[in-house]
């Protein structure tokens, strides 16, 4: 059976859905359209059972309640509801544009060049959270030679961060292959700079997060005959010992890089 439904009155609404139900029972001298057979409407009508309708307005949906418009298929890989053109699902939402629930993808994205893509200028483009002990809030995975996770800053930024309170804010990882390559300068917090004073034979140094299992690498930075000795950790501080103290009123430099 196919039905034109119409934006109307809602006293016209009323009429119109009372002749329907009549005309579907067979009252009024008007029987169902046969299955199969081909039904068009009007610019601005939705004939249900027809695909390819055309209209040159806005069909809209509104309902005071939680969903305004549901779509279901019975076919194992079907698809609920299916959406074409330049954007083919644009969402717009107090709390969420698009909100995906899934047992396998949530939201499923594939193209040519972005499956899925965000924008934002203040937030976050892609967010993806796990509320889980064991989840992964974004998976990335790739069969060649490309990324699994690709962060590019085109300005100052940086390109993927990693934060974390008590975990690991990045980890890398590879069974066979290289865990990390790093192309360019490198930056290490619990590296730098130490001086020993003249008349001195050490320097201590105060870092957080240093412990009496750290591992200090030091080496002299100058010539004159300087080297170090040893370098003991502590909670909190390590002490970097030199070969002899410098006579005033020269400093010895010594460069030293913390693994924990």
């Amino acid at each position: 059976m196919s039905v034109t439904v119409r934006f109307l009155p809602r006293r016209a609404l009323l009429a119109s859905a009372t002749v329907v139900a009549l005309a579907s029972f067979g009252f009024l001298g008007v029987r169902p359209t046969a299955a199969g057979a081909t039904t068009t409407g009007s610019d601005g009508d939705v004939v249900l059972g027809v695909d390819a309708q055309s209209t040159t307005g806005v069909t809209g949906i509104t309902t005071s309640g939680s969903i305004g418009l549901h779509g279901a298929s019975s076919n194992a890989f079907g698809t609920g509801v299916e959406a074409d053109g330049f954007n083919g699902v644009v969402g717009n939402g107090s709390a969420n544009g698009v909100e995906g629930f899934g047992n396998n993808n949530g939201v499923l994205g594939e193209s040519n060049t972005y499956g899925v893509q965000g924008f934002t200028t203040t937030g976050s483009g892609v967010y993806g959270h796990n509320s889980g002990q064991t989840g992964i809030g974004v998976n990335g995975s790739t069969g060649g030679t490309g990324s699994g996770v690709y962060g590019q800053a085109t300005g100052s930024g940086t390109g993927v961060y990693g934060d974390t309170t008590d975990g690991t804010g990045v980890l890398a990882h590879s069974t066979d292959g290289t865990a990390l390559w790093v192309n360019g300068a490198a930056h290490f917090s619990q590296s730098g700079l130490a001086v020993v004073p003249s008349g001195s034979k050490s320097v201590m140094v105060t870092m957080a997060g240093v412990t009496a299992a750290s591992m200090i690498l030091a080496t002299v930075q100058q010539a004159g005959g300087f080297y170090v000795k040893y370098a003991v950790p502590a909670s909190g501080s390590f002490t970097i010992y030199v070969n002899k103290a410098p006579a005033s009123p020269t400093t010895v430099k010594v460069a030293y890089f913390v693994l924990s």
